[in-house]
């Protein structure tokens, strides 16, 4: 492959001096969900102040490192106590619940004494709010606002459960306040910025990620989303897929890969798992703390980051489902072979033994092999089967790409409810799935996640970030990049946090399986252009 950059264009976000750099900090939702209150977010403060630790032999703080926010997530109101059982009074201020949380000013006021910044939470999703007329709703956004710099909060997640999705109105209200406050846009990839639209700082680009424990399919799958908004994501506008699960998985190697990959796009690093766990924070301190890898997140050269390779070592190809269309080749020349048991479409073989490599279990297309267990295929009344336990049927990530093709447990009876796994093949060779939808044979996975992803990014100094993730389960991979030519570059492991050689012509990355390689590219020459 060829790596090369290209320079965003000059584009507009809500200016007021915020986030010209990907934010960091914490946030209580992954690591407590609703199970949250005043005394553990104190304590969560605490640890982000504190010096117990070493970066570099040097005694220093997670708020030193950089995570300077402490954010309160869902949880804190008091719902069903405020007019027609909402959370906010006749003021339309916000209803707190007082058990939980005491003093939500003190609290804040804490966070300030150690140097660190509040962050809060509206728009809940817990006893979410509905069913008001509009002007009602205005009136609670300027309570919320007001309540949030009376309080001393100095950023707040804007989440997309109630009625208060006017992202546009949140700026007017904020930016009337006087008070300079960070906000996010948590509407999970809907109401995304354009080049002269950002009325917010961050934006999540993909559905909530999955936590306790971590998942690495939901991670991988948000990391996806990235993709999609690289020509926006930009100083002051900055696209998340969510929150760090780094310190949530139960391996290592998943931990510093998720955040590599958050570090790469120029994603928020916001921390979100429970600083009192001594054993937990441990384990990946020298990931949170690599000041490499988070330089590599905060430089700006004028790009965010992106996918430059994707591919599935072994495998031809992956059906998609999509609208049919006589014209589309893709969509032509299946067949099944009812005594070979196989489904197949030029020289490839519908197979399922890409879901023990990787999560998502996608099938995928892989050349016909008559002795292989894993492209036998049983089609009996509209069904799909490789064991009669397992069903063909529709995945699909939300609203970002897709859907694509898994296994799923047979439905008993194929009722109306559950005609997700029926399937008609045509006398004209196309497979229809019962919602009308017909299967195409595609290069990539769905969402492009497949096994082996190179990411780069380009940095100030003519430098280059290279970010290799595999999330192949079981299978080591090893990729090839071709660089500029008749260029030498240094190569510094940003894991290891040292040099590892030159390269010149190519540079060849071994990634074990769920696991990622990250290296810094240096020229040797006075100036470096990837071309």
């Amino acid at each position: 492959m060829r790596l090369y950059t290209s320079f965003a264009s000059v584009a507009l976000s809500m200016d007021n001096g915020l986030a010209l750099t990907p934010p960091m900090g914490w946030r209580s939702w992954n690591a407590f969900y609703l199970q949250i209150d005043q005394e553990m977010m104190e304590a969560n403060i605490d640890m982000l102040a504190d010096k117990g630790r070493t970066v570099g032999g040097v005694h220093k703080s997670l708020a030193e490192v950089g995570y300077s926010d402490a954010g309160l997530d869902d949880g804190w109101q008091a719902c069903a106590t405020g007019v027609n059982g909402s959370f906010h009074d006749h003021s339309g201020k916000p209803l707190i619940n007082t058990t939980r949380f005491p003093s939500l000013k003190a609290m804040v006021a804490k966070a300030h004494s150690l140097g660190i910044t509040a962050g809060w939470y509206g728009n809940n999703c817990d006893c979410g709010e509905s069913g008001f007329d509009d002007a009602w709703v205005d009136h609670e956004m300027r309570g919320d606002v007001a309540s949030t710099v009376e309080l001393g909060f100095d950023s707040i997640k804007l989440d997309g459960c109630g009625q208060e999705l006017n992202l546009t109105r949140w700026e007017e209200l904020f930016n009337a306040s006087g008070k300079a406050v960070m906000l996010e846009n948590c509407h999970w990839g809907n109401d995304a910025p354009t080049l002269d639209w950002c009325p917010f700082h961050m934006f999540r680009s993909s559905p909530d990620i999955t936590s306790t424990p971590a998942s690495w399919s939901n991670m991988y799958l948000n990391l996806q989303t990235m993709n999609r908004f690289s020509a926006v994501s930009r100083p002051g506008c900055w696209a998340y897929p969510d929150m760090l699960e780094t310190g949530n998985f139960q391996r290592y190697e998943e931990d510093r890969a998720n955040f590599g990959a958050w570090a790469i796009t120029s994603s928020p690093l916001i921390l979100s798992l429970d600083l009192r766990n001594k054993s937990m924070v441990d384990r990946v301190w020298e990931v949170i703390t690599n000041e490499e890898a988070i330089a590599v997140n905060q430089d700006w050269a004028g790009e965010p980051g992106g996918l430059v390779v994707s591919e599935s070592p072994g495998y031809s190809g992956f059906p998609w489902l999509v609208a049919c269309d006589a014209m589309d080749k893709a969509q032509r020349g299946w067949s099944y072979n009812n005594t070979a048991k196989r489904v197949q479409v030029g020289h490839s073989c519908l197979d399922h033994s890409y879901a023990s490599h990787s999560d998502p279990g996608f099938l995928a297309l892989a050349p016909c092999d008559p002795a292989s267990t894993t492209q036998t295929f049983h089609y009996n009344q509209g069904a799909l089967t490789p064991d009669g336990a397992q069903c063909v049927a529709p995945f699909s990530y939300q609203w970002h790409g897709g859907p694509g093709l898994s296994l799923q447990p047979c439905e008993e009876q194929m009722t109306d409810a559950h005609k997700d796994q029926h399937f008609s093949i045509s006398g004209d060779g196309r497979i229809i799935h019962q919602n009308g939808q017909c299967v195409a044979a595609k290069a990539s996975a769905p969402l492009q996640a497949d096994l082996m992803q190179v990411w780069t990014k380009k940095l100030t100094g003519g430098k280059q970030g290279i970010f290799a993730i595999n999330a192949d389960k079981t299978t080591v991979h090893t990729v090839e990049l071709a660089l500029a030519p008749g260029v030498s570059y240094k190569v510094r492991d940003v894991w290891a946090q040292k040099d590892i050689g030159n390269a010149k012509g190519t540079l060849k990355l071994k990634v074990p399986h769920r696991d990622s390689a990250f290296v810094v590219l240096t020229p040797v020459a006075e100036s470096l252009f990837f071309q």
